[in-house]
C-alpha cells in the first residue's frame, strides 16, 4: 500500500473497503425478499423495519440508489434514535458505494449526531480521508473515534473499534508525527489482531522513530 503523499510506501494493514458490505445474498433470494416485503411495505409505509429491510435488500443486489431511497423512508419512519441513527448510516454507504462523498459524509455526520455512543460513521470518515490525503481530518476522526466505547450490542461491528479506527489512527499519527499517540494505538490494534504483519512492523517503525529521537535528545 502506498501513503497519499505519492512514492511514500506505508505499512498499513487498513483499512475498510465499502464494498465489502456488498456481499451478496443469491439474486433470487432477494429478488423473493423484496417482493413479500413491498407487499407489506404498500400495506404499512409508516413500518421502520420494512423500508430498512427493503434498502437492505436492493443493497444486496447493489442497487444503491433504490436502496437509498428505502433507507431514507426508514429514517422518517423511525423513533428511536438508535434506528434513526442507523438508516442514516446505511444511507450514507450508499452513497460511499455510489462515489458521492459529500452525501456520504453528511449521512455518516447525521448518524453519529443522532446517536454518539457509536463510532461506526466517524470510523468511516477517517478511513475515506486517509486515502483522499487528508490525514489531519482523518487522524482527528480516528482519535475522536478511538474514545468511543464499544457498545455491548451483536450488531456492532467490532472490528472497526477493535482493530481499524486504531490501524487508521496509527498509521494517520505517522505521517503527522504524533508517534507516542500512534504507538499506542497500533498497540491497541494487535491486542485484537496479534498475527498482523503490517500492524506488527507499523509497531516497530514506531518503536524505532521513538529510540531515535530519545538519542537525538540525549547528545
Amino acid at each position: 500500500m502506498m501513503n497519499p503523499q505519492k512514492g511514500v510506501p506505508l505499512d498499513i494493514a487498513i483499512i475498510y473497503d465499502p464494498t465489502d458490505e456488498s456481499k451478496l445474498k443469491s439474486n433470487n433470494r432477494c429478488y423473493r425478499d423484496i417482493s413479500m416485503l413491498l407487499k407489506e411495505f404498500y400495506k404499512h409505509p409508516d413500518d421502520y423495519r420494512l423500508a430498512y429491510f427493503l434498502g437492505q435488500s436492493y443493497c444486496n443486489l447493489k442497487e444503491f440508489e433504490k436502496a437509498a431511497q428505502y433507507y431514507l423512508k426508514a429514517i422518517k419512519n423511525s423513533s428511536a434514535a438508535h434506528d434513526k441513527a442507523e438508516a442514516y448510516y446505511k444511507l450514507a454507504q450508499q452513497y460511499e458505494l455510489l462515489k458521492d462523498w459529500q452525501k456520504a459524509e453528511r449521512y455518516y455526520l447525521d448518524s453519529y449526531n443522532t446517536y454518539p455512543s457509536k463510532a461506526e460513521p466517524l470510523i468511516r470518515i477517517a478511513n475515506h480521508c486517509f486515502f483522499a490525503g487528508d490525514l489531519q481530518k482523518s487522524y482527528d476522526y480516528a482519535l475522536k473515534a478511538s474514545n468511543i466505547p464499544c457498545p455491548h450490542s451483536p450488531i456492532v461491528e467490532k472490528h472497526l473499534y477493535n482493530v481499524t479506527r486504531h490501524d487508521i489512527l496509527s498509521a494517520a499519527a505517522w505521517h503527522l508525527g504524533q508517534y507516542e499517540i500512534g504507538q499506542k494505538a497500533v498497540e491497541e490494534a494487535l491486542k485484537s489482531d496479534s498475527e498482523n504483519e503490517p500492524l506488527k512492523k507499523r509497531l516497530q517503525l514506531f518503536i524505532n522513530k521513538q529510540h531515535e529521537l530519545a538519542t537525538m535528545n540525549n547528545e
